[in-house]
């Protein structure tokens, strides 16, 4: 008989660090945006299909070690979750988004669910952006300018 290996698979922990399982992991996740969701969500599976959020793919045991680590529902397959997470925490637009805070964004701006806006944005009064969208750095929003869901805005952008 031959020698197997024995296939381990990298998770994250409770405490946000990676560990070696002999199990698969029933979540993934997406590090940077602090995000979990099932292994089937059709917003992830999009995103890897166009190049992007593999480098920042992980994945959990289960539901109660990714909020531990810090994550929070994905508003794609976990609605429900989310709605009642979003709920619970309104003034979170982004949790733990690097440089979220230096965003500068005008009174009666709607900004849907979701959506991630980056360091040094300036959005003007009256506009609106959709769910799940992503505002890249020092992008420009000029007034009542309207975007729809799931769309992203490369750094720099003037609109």
């Amino acid at each position: 008989m031959a020698n197997s290996e024995t296939k381990t698979y990298t998770l994250i922990g409770a405490d946000g660090k990676s560990y070696q399982s002999a199990t698969k992991g029933t979540l993934g996740g997406h590090r940077q945006d602090k995000i979990y969701g099932t292994l089937t969500c059709a917003g992830a599976a999009r995103w890897i299909a166009r190049g992007f959020y593999v480098k920042q793919r992980v994945f959990f045991a289960d539901e109660k070690t990714a909020i531990a680590a810090g994550y929070r529902h994905c508003f794609g397959c976990l609605r429900e979750k989310y709605k009642i997470w979003k709920t619970k925490n309104p003034k979170s637009q982004i949790p733990n988004r690097k440089g979220y805070a230096t965003a500068i964004i005008e009174e009666n701006v709607k900004i849907g669910d979701g959506t991630s806006v980056w360091d040094n944005v300036h959005i003007r009064h009256g506009a609106t952006i959709g769910e799940e969208c992503i505002v890249g750095e020092k992008t420009y929003i000029a007034y009542d300018v309207s975007i729809g869901n799931r769309v992203k805005i490369n750094a720099e952008v003037l609109i």
